[in-house]
């Protein structure tokens, strides 16, 4: 029998924390998790090098990936912070599909 190789898939966990952060791949999983004792979305992505990554949705990102299937290639963007019409802090992301 040949001996297989193996390799962890735990995905690795992606923060947005400057403009332009981005991260690109196909949807493998859209989950919610209890974090800072809340419920969050929270996203799993194939990159093309085969890496698993994930990452928490945002009220902004969590409306645009409503009805994204499961399969597609995605592309999320950090566009900055704003101050929402109630005052509170506001993170903007593009959310785009791949045409093909």
């Amino acid at each position: 029998m040949t001996e297989r190789k193996f390799r962890r898939v735990e995905p690795e966990f992606v923060r947005f924390l400057k403009e332009g952060d981005s991260i690109e791949g196909i949807l493998l999983l859209r989950d919610t998790i209890t974090f800072q004792n809340r419920e969050a979305s929270r996203y799993t992505i194939e990159t093309d090098t085969g890496d698993h990554k994930c990452f928490l949705g945002s009220t902004i990102m969590d409306r645009n990936l409503t009805g994204v299937p499961i399969g597609t290639c995605i592309r999320i963007t950090f566009l900055g912070k704003e101050q929402s019409k109630s005052g509170q802090p506001l993170k903007k992301f593009t959310v785009e599909i791949a045409e093909d």
